[in-house]
């Protein structure tokens, strides 16, 4: 069953207000390899904003917010003011309407938002607006094809717990959608990542070509 946008809205707004902004907001673990992987993307970036688009509680870009201006929107309206004083531009607003201009960021991350969404190629196509020529987005999201994933939900299933997500996808299902929407893959997965890695970490390009 889809779960509606604004449940998860009330989902996250708890989760920011329980855990007074802490990272765990969002249940990342692994929160030092997803920041060394925004950092990476976003430190190739020519300068300007980036947009961190699902941004929570701004646990993934805070570090680089000392140093140049993160745009962070996210659903939940206390976890962007969570984010905001973590040091980002950060506004609430849909992910399938960004509140941004056209080609407005070369740099573009989202972590652990996808899962949210039954479809994921209205998100894809928005990022995809967003995105210059040329420019790149990061997609982090649960892997549906890990064994241990799948295992979880099993157990999951088994205790009658409800999931933490509306829909996982596989790498395959992922750039099927994003190049539906316009994007290349910036950067190939290896079979360890899109068959043991819990979360599979997919770098997308927008190309410079005038008419994509």
């Amino acid at each position: 069953m889809t779960v509606p946008n604004a449940v998860w809205r009330g989902v996250f707004d708890r989760r920011a207000i329980d855990y007074e902004g802490s990272h765990r907001t969002s249940a990342h673990v692994s929160l030092r390899y997803y920041r060394g992987l925004v950092e990476k993307l976003f430190r190739g970036s020519r300068g300007g904003a980036v947009l961190d688009a699902g941004c929570g509680v701004g646990s993934m870009t805070e570090l680089l917010a000392r140093s140049r201006p993160i745009v962070g929107v996210d659903f939940s309206l206390a976890s962007a003011g969570y984010a905001r004083r973590r040091g980002l531009f950060a506004v609430a607003g849909d992910v399938l309407q960004l509140p941004l201009r056209d080609r407005a960021f070369e740099r573009v991350a989202s972590i652990g938002v996808l899962q949210h969404f039954e479809d994921a190629r209205p998100m894809l196509r928005e990022l995809h607006r967003v995105t210059r020529p040329g420019g790149e987005l990061l997609l982090v999201t649960t892997n549906a094809q890990c064994l241990s994933v799948r295992l979880h939900l099993f157990v999951q299933r088994l205790f009658r717990r409800p999931p933490a997500f509306t829909r996982l996808y596989s790498a395959r299902e992922i750039f099927a959608a994003a190049a539906a929407a316009g994007f290349q893959p910036a950067k190939p997965l290896t079979a360890l990542q899109r068959h043991v890695l819990p979360a599979i970490a997919l770098r997308l390009a927008r190309p410079e070509a005038a008419n994509v």
